[in-house]
């Protein structure tokens, strides 16, 4: 597997580079030029049937897998063996591209590309400062409740693409490795919405499908409030048509849709939203779902049926209110678009100690370039200046 952390960034520009080597320098604990292989072996596996064990329950039951009198004994094991080989990457390899699919060095560009490198989520933050361009957002749909219209929303699957105003679906989609590079959309599997647990609950109700599909989505560099997701849930037929049937196969049955910035920020973490059952009118995108749409009939008298979660990963947004505020007032100050006082100027600029300490290490150098610019012509600079590195100071290590 290639280095993580440091490793996948030393093979692209001498700024990389330079800064693995400043992270060699600090002992990391992390670093992995002296890993050791391992080989991981996994021999339970456990099925998991959607109407009978939900992912909680899965949690919980693996939670209490050595305890003698686990819960899980109750599940069937599947017989197999998987083994997992872990050990570092001897040698540079050659054609790989990056999580944005850009080539990394050594690249020979005659021959097809034999690598990718995987995104690093880490459980903890990193402190690093961001050294290149990255804009990506991951969307991992979660369950849809189409309890109430169950005769005509059984085996539903959701379409999502990235939209900006009323213009076409922009090719922000990566693909799967059987699929280009780039699409317009991403469709996730199908799911059953009519699965039952016995006899009972097929008189009194359906249960909500729950999807494990991830989609990585590019976000366009020019990213504004009109640029929001679409999502459009299709009823996908399995009974096999007569050549005489020209019925679709998918049938829209509602729509969603989730504004990508509001106030400057992009929505991250856990959502849920309402559906509609009926086409969306033009110039939706303006208003928030939460706008009860008249002349519109909604899934469950507009209650939140779709759940979804968001991951941002992006040197660009700083997801961090105090650190956005800071950058809006330079902005105005710069462009003399408002006035200020200097009591104002002083407190926006102070509140940013209150900002998470992985944020302002991130956008570090840019916080630096406008805290100085602003020094030339207000005294409010100085002062939270030194607050900002005594609390890094601070910070645990």
């Amino acid at each position: 597997m290639r280095k993580s952390a440091s490793g996948s960034v030393s093979r692209s520009t001498p700024v990389r580079t330079s800064w693995r080597r400043s992270v060699k320098n600090n002992d990391d604990p992390l670093e992995m030029d002296s890993f050791k292989p391992l080989i991981v072996t996994v021999n339970n596996f456990f099925k998991q049937e959607e109407d009978r064990l939900t992912d909680e329950d899965l949690a919980k039951y693996l939670c209490e897998i050595r305890k003698p009198s686990s819960a899980i004994k109750r599940l069937k094991c599947i017989g197999g063996v998987m083994k997992i080989d872990v050990s570092p990457c001897l040698e540079d390899l050659e054609n790989t591209l990056s999580p944005e699919l850009n080539p990394l060095e050594p690249y020979n560009a005659t021959k097809p590309p034999a690598y990718k490198e995987i995104l690093e989520f880490p459980l903890k933050q990193i402190f690093a400062p961001n050294l290149f361009y990255r804009n990506m957002l991951f969307i991992y749909p979660k369950s849809v409740n189409f309890s109430s219209r169950s005769g005509v929303a059984r085996n539903i699957a959701i379409k999502v693409q990235l939209i900006r105003a009323a213009d076409p679906p922009l090719m922000a989609f990566f693909g799967k490795s059987s699929c280009p590079e780039m699409q317009n959309h991403a469709f996730t599997i199908v799911n059953y919405h009519n699965k039952l647990i016995d006899y009972i609950d097929d008189l009194l109700s359906f249960r909500s499908p729950q999807f494990y599909d991830e989609i990585k989505v590019k976000l366009p560099v020019d990213l504004n409030d009109s640029h929001h997701l679409l999502f459009t849930f299709y009823h996908v037929s399995c009974r096999q048509k007569s050549t005489s049937d020209n019925s679709e196969t998918a049938v829209p049955v509602g729509y969603s849709w989730l504004p990508l910035l509001v106030n400057g920020q992009l929505p991250s973490g856990d959502i849920s939203l309402p559906v509609s059952l009926d086409a969306l009118p033009t110039s939706y995108y303006y208003l928030s779902p939460e706008v009860n749409l008249p002349n519109i009939k909604w899934l469950d008298n507009h209650r939140h049926s779709f759940f979804i979660r968001l991951r941002p990963v992006t040197t660009v947004f700083t997801e961090d209110s105090h650190i956005d505020n800071f950058f809006s007032l330079y902005r105005q100050l710069k462009s003399n678009s408002a006035t200020m006082s200097e009591a104002d100027v002083h407190n926006i600029i102070r509140s940013m100690t209150k900002a998470r300490p992985e944020s302002l290490v991130k956008f570090l150098y840019i916080i630096l370039n406008k805290l100085f610019n602003l020094m030339l012509f207000t005294s409010s600079g100085y002062s939270p200046f030194g607050m900002l590195f005594e609390k890094q100071n601070k910070r645990p290590r």
